[in-house]
């Protein structure tokens, strides 16, 4: 089941499909402390709409006003912008400065980008290993099925006589939430906004919570006993256990406690966790393997609501994810 929502892809394809331009702001590379990080981006139609963003604040606004004014110019595009802290360094400068600055790639997609654009959101869509290739003539290249195993983790920027901003799609993490609840839905919601790919599995097609869950990637139906079929785990993956019921937990638990993955936690009270935990070992886990899931899940910040749950198993991903195991 595809999730029913409009992606960041989704907004500039729209609106290439109906003839009318976009304007798009890539942050190409970031230094120090400045706000965006390298890769977020930010689409802007010519009707005034607007959707991503490349850090918010001052510089974002500035920025959009900017590339709507070379828009209004008919200015040629690609354009290369750094941005030092409150001020532009210059237009196409190769001059750095100390303290935090970034590069920023400015273009015009029309019509005849439509293609690429939808060939780029499937490609995010279905968590595709790819090579995004912006380049400063104002092609873009998708490369798709690369050697994970020969390729960068993070997007790089070359300088140049030619400029070339590469990406790559399909090697981040993903995080599998088993259930399709309340803290679930606020869970997704937290975790959209970080840019993890979500997947959320429920038996139930018809829950409310799980249709109004517009975060999520990708939406999984079926059984609780055999989600972990559907599940193609990678060493960097998480998976979240959060099912309506402790027995279903427990089954979800046993089924994907050898998965090789990263983390793996359940959202239980510390007794449950306990008796959970002793009844894998009497059926045979080993005492290792079991130490392994983190339960009660998240970081003990007192949480009773389903937002504040969200925000300390968030916290507790992104410490693992940065490099913390516990």
């Amino acid at each position: 089941m595809t999730l029913p929502k409009t992606t960041f892809w989704d907004f500039i394809s729209l609106r290439l499909e109906a003839n009318e331009d976009v304007l798009l702001i890539i942050v190409a590379e970031t230094h120090g402390h400045a706000p965006g990080k390298t890769g977020t981006k930010i689409a802007l139609s010519i009707s005034g709409e607007d959707h991503g963003t490349i850090g918010g604040g001052k510089v974002e606004n500035d920025l959009k006003n900017q590339i709507l004014e070379y828009y209004r110019l008919n200015r040629t595009f690609p354009i290369m912008i750094e941005y030092a802290f409150d001020h532009e360094i210059s237009e196409e400068s190769e001059g750095m400065i100390c303290g935090g600055w970034q590069v920023f790639l400015m273009f015009r997609l029309d019509h005849s980008h439509l293609d690429q654009i939808q060939a780029i959101g499937r490609a995010v869509r279905h968590h595709k290993k790819s090579r995004f290739i912006w380049n400063q003539s104002g092609e873009i290249e998708i490369v798709e099925d690369v050697d994970e195993s020969r390729i960068m983790e993070t997007p790089v920027f070359q300088r140049g006589s030619s400029w070339q901003f590469t990406e790559i799609n399909g090697i981040e993490p993903a995080i599998h939430i088993i259930g399709g609840g309340h803290v679930s839905l606020a869970l997704s919601r937290v975790l959209q906004i970080l840019g993890y790919h979500l997947r959320v599995y429920c038996q139930r097609p018809e829950a409310p919570t799980l249709l109004a869950n517009i975060y999520a990637n990708e939406i999984m139906i079926g059984p609780f006993d055999q989600v972990h079929r559907l599940i193609k785990p990678s060493g960097n993956d998480y998976i979240i256990i959060m099912t309506p019921g402790h027995k279903s937990d427990e089954v979800v638990l046993q089924n994907v406690l050898r998965l090789p993955v990263k983390y793996i936690g359940m959202m239980a009270s510390p007794a449950k966790s306990r008796a959970i935990r002793q009844r894998l070992l009497e059926s045979g886990f080993d005492q290792q393997l079991c130490e392994k899931v983190h339960s009660p899940i998240g970081i003990p910040i007192h949480s009773h609501s389903p937002e504040e749950i969200a925000i300390s198993v968030a916290a507790q991903i992104i410490r693992i994810h940065n490099g913390n195991k516990r």
